[in-house]
């Protein structure tokens, strides 16, 4: 499907926010997981990982050449929200038979 030269910058800027959205929504939500409104920003997280999802899917049906960067952000956000790099301390009393 083709689009005209106004959709397209439409397009683009949509997914410029969303890939935003979603790598700051990342961020946040790793750093207050221990604080009092950490469920609010998980929440908020996964809307923005479905936003990304939605707007990668998007640029594809549009055959928007910029699509690649929907899918690296939906993997970034997929490995920062599983990624845990334990602190020293934490390592050694998880794994006390280890160096």
């Amino acid at each position: 499907m083709m689009m005209d030269p106004v959709n397209g910058t439409v397009v683009f800027w949509l997914i410029i926010a969303t890939q935003m959205a979603g790598v700051v929504s990342v961020i946040v939500a790793r750093c207050s997981e221990r604080s009092a409104g950490a469920a609010v920003f998980q929440r908020t997280f996964f809307a923005c990982l479905l936003a990304v999802g939605c707007t990668t899917v998007l640029s594809i049906w549009l055959q928007n050449p910029g699509w690649w960067s929907g899918g690296a952000t939906l993997s970034l956000m997929a490995v920062g929200a599983t990624f845990d790099c334990p602190s020293g301390d934490d390592h050694s009393a998880r794994n006390p038979g280890l160096f």
